[in-house]
């Protein structure tokens, strides 16, 4: 950057020393003529500098958030007149994904997605929407509530102090998938083997199942091995991962949820031109209800390719939803003591939120 501003202002200078060069050579005989206005880059603003920023995330190219990210990306450039230029660094290829958000903190990337769930160190009250049970609707109603929660409470806005949210929004919910047998109640599960990763171990051993910790990748082989009788996650990732024809029996429980946020760099956000922070300040609600509508499809389409192949989806009753957020309670407890050790206003925050899902589902 330095260099740059050295280089632009050379010509300047050149060009005053020819002008005064000139001026004595001609004399005081003759007024030199006033300079016309000109739009030569010497005397073009700084503002006009292209801005380039780096923008990560761990979604592939092919999935449906990897296209409302690019939709983004173009209406930031488009408004700022190409003053803004901004490169996508998909699957991981910037940031590993559990080093993302504080390779932002650090300017190694400009911008990034990342979800609360993988932070639980740095965002422990804003985990709040996770706990199974809370479960808050994964619509734009969710989006109300934990606008809710941070409008009552600076603690959570505290934990996202040293970067820019730009948006945030509300996904998932898991679900219980099976392969043998329809599931309703935690009593069903006695005894079996249930996939997981390791956020959804606590309540699976609740049920008196064996869960097992793995990850993503090794879940399709699990299943086909039969090492696993079910897979507790939200249905699109299940999908995502291929593994949705081998689980033909479905509890649509929607426990809990993914809080996620795209970031920016605190520093590089201040150091944007007032009219530039506008304009990406102004594309924030529609960005986000775009983010919730390709969610939604995502949703709808996982579901109807369930339907398509025959598979039972079983509708929970809210008695029998309550025996599984009733099992969630012991987790959300230990959440709560977790953060009251650290001085924050978790009970307040958990009793929030259940007030605002019950209103909220009303």
């Amino acid at each position: 950057m330095n260099k740059r501003k050295v280089f632009m202002l050379f010509p300047g200078m050149l060009v005053v020393i020819v002008f005064t060069a000139t001026s004595l050579m001609a004399g005081c005989t003759k007024p030199a003529p006033a300079p016309e206005p000109s739009s030569s880059p010497a005397s073009t603003p700084a503002s006009t500098e292209v801005i380039k920023l780096k923008f990560a995330t761990n979604t592939s190219p092919t999935s449906p958030s990897h296209q409302y990210r690019m939709d983004w990306i173009k209406r930031v450039e488009e408004e700022t007149n190409g003053r803004v230029d901004i490169t996508m660094y998909p699957s991981e290829s910037l940031v590993k994904e559990d080093d993302t958000y504080l390779s932002v903190v650090g300017g190694i990337c400009d911008i990034a997605f990342v979800s609360v769930l993988f932070e639980t160190g740095q965002w422990g009250l804003n985990n709040v929407l996770h706990q199974e049970a809370v479960s808050p609707p994964t619509d734009e109603r969710g989006n109300l509530i934990w606008d809710e929660l941070w409008n009552k409470f600076p603690e959570m806005r505290a934990e996202y102090g040293d970067v820019k949210v730009l948006w945030k929004f509300i996904s998932g919910g898991n679900s219980l998938q099976t392969t043998g047998k329809e599931i309703r109640v935690p009593g069903d599960m006695t005894g079996m083997k249930i996939i997981t990763g390791s956020s959804g171990i606590r309540i699976m051993q609740e049920t008196n199942c064996s869960p097992v910790d793995l990850p993503a990748p090794e879940w399709y082989m699990a299943l086909e091995r039969k090492l696993g009788e079910g897979l507790y996650t939200y249905h699109y990732v299940m999908d995502l991962f291929g593994c949705t024809e081998l689980l033909p029996y479905h509890l649509k429980l929607g426990l809990g949820s993914s809080a996620m946020l795209h970031i920016m760099n605190l520093d590089r956000w201040n150091s944007l031109p007032p009219d530039i922070q506008k304009i990406i300040e102004d594309l924030e609600p529609w960005i986000t209800a775009e983010t919730l509508r390709v969610g939604h499809q995502m949703d709808a389409d996982v579901w109807d390719k369930c339907r398509e192949l025959g598979h039972t989806i079983v509708e929970p009753t809210p008695e029998e939803l309550s025996q599984w957020q009733e099992l969630a309670r012991p987790a959300a407890e230990d959440w709560i003591k977790e953060n009251e050790k650290r001085g924050k206003p978790a009970r307040a925050v958990f009793e929030e939120a259940m007030r605002l899902v019950k209103e909220y589902k009303k």
